[in-house]
């Protein structure tokens, strides 16, 4: 699986005036070589400002930044430009740009950003690594990561899935320090030879020379990168995995559990456990609407306004926020290939017991009717987090709260996600 084909490669319009760019390569000519790693060198041309940063990213988060150097060739023919660069960025995507292309960003040193290129590849397999489901005397582990935004349920969720004997982990603390994911994001780094000095100096090399080297040698000989760089990738990942096991069962109070449960980010780290797990994603949604009130109910209560969001004190400001983090938790749902099960908070806490058996056959456990009924007596209601009289009456809460003026601006604002999802 970490063997891909450049599928196309496309020259963005920039948003900055007076920007040109160039890629040298890659080239069309050579899209449908197999690959295991992405060098990709260009130029770009900045008449209005100077050039911070070039960087490789996916969906918000970064994945190899570039090396900048010189160009003089390029400085003959564009004579009297404020600041023109050469760049390379070298790169072992894994799993990321399919579904959603790669992008190479331009930043400038007044702090604007814009897309040059946006590249999409298309892997060579069945969509995971081949690490094995038993390793280190570990019993084959499901990682159940829940994905949704504030405020919508996640801590009551993982109460009532922490209940069962079958699921590792803490109830609320300390998952929200999410060490697995760190982990996973540790091993997906060691692989990128992505530290480049921020400024030329002696050592114009000044990257990660070892791991740059495999990949030119891999680059070179397609034969040996088949022999030597997937077992590599699988071996790391396989000790990523047994990490994070280990993790789980030493914190949990159940160290023979098989499934994992944890709240997972809208970045990378769906993508890097569904290289290290069998995973089975729960996407938790709740009325965005009832989201965003109960996050002013919450910040009020608390005389702060910053949770979650950079902006809390402003309504409109708070949208544009949410707007972007609806759009990323409908891709992920919408794009994920693999078993999938959508829960809606309004269902969980009208029928606490009739959807935790649902999540518990999805996640591969069993429970009988009464072990269901228990999970749920036995669940932690966290008092400091409800700002409702009980969880039923926070549902369609907005309606009476918000202001008509609020409704129709909140109405306006996410109506592709609340028509997407029927709310």
């Amino acid at each position: 699986m970490y063997t891909f084909t450049i599928q196309s490669l496309v020259k963005t319009r920039s948003w900055i005036n007076g920007v040109e760019s160039h890629l040298d390569s890659p080239v069309a000519d050579d899209f449908a070589t197999p690959r295991f790693c992405l060098p990709v060198q260009g130029w770009v041309v900045c008449a209005d400002g100077r050039i911070a940063n070039i960087r490789l990213a996916w969906r918000g988060s970064l994945i190899a930044e570039a090396k900048i150097f010189p160009r003089v060739d390029v400085e003959t023919v564009y004579p009297g430009k404020r600041h023109i660069t050469g760049f390379r960025i070298d790169a072992v995507p894994l799993l990321f740009g399919d579904d959603e292309p790669l992008k190479i960003i331009l930043d400038t040193e007044d702090g604007r950003s814009t897309t040059l290129f946006e590249i999409t590849l298309r892997f060579l397999g069945d969509g995971a690594l081949a690490v094995s489901g038993r390793d280190a005397g570990h019993d084959h582990v499901i990682f159940a990561p829940i994905l949704a935004l504030a405020r919508s349920g996640t801590t009551f969720l993982s109460s009532l899935l922490h209940r069962s004997d079958a699921v590792a982990g803490v109830d609320q603390y300390p998952y929200e320090t999410r060490l697995g994911v760190h982990l996973a994001k540790g091993w997906f780094s060691s692989m990128q030879p992505r530290f480049y000095e921020s400024h030329p100096g002696p050592n114009s090399e000044g990257m990660d020379q070892n791991l740059l080297a495999m990949l030119k040698i891999f680059e070179a000989e397609p034969g040996i990168a088949a022999a030597r760089l997937g077992p590599f990738i699988e071996a790391a990942a396989r000790q990523c995995r047994n990490k994070i096991v280990d993790l789980y069962k030493m914190l949990s109070a159940r160290p023979a559990a098989r499934v994992i449960v944890e709240k997972i980010g809208l970045k990378l780290e769906l993508n890097l456990v569904r290289n290290l797990f069998d995973t089975r994603p729960i996407f938790l949604l709740r009325d965005p609407r009832d989201v965003l009130l109960s996050m002013r109910v919450f910040n009020q209560r608390r005389g702060i306004y910053d949770f979650h969001q950079l902006h809390a004190g402003s309504f409109r400001e708070s949208l544009f926020s949410m707007s972007a983090n609806l759009k990323l938790l409908a891709e992920y749902h919408d794009g994920y290939r693999g078993e999938k099960i959508l829960v809606r908070y309004e269902d969980l806490v009208r029928d606490p017991a009739g959807v935790l058996q649902q999540i518990l056959v999805f996640i591969g456990v069993a429970g009988s009717a009464g072990d269901v009924m228990r999970m749920v007596e036995q669940a932690t209601i966290h008092k400091e987090h409800i700002t409702a009289a009980s969880p039923a009456a926070s549902v369609g809460r907005w309606q009476d709260e918000m202001t008509s003026s609020e409704q129709a601006e909140i109405n306006w604002f996410l109506k592709p996600f609340l028509d997407r999802f029927g709310y």
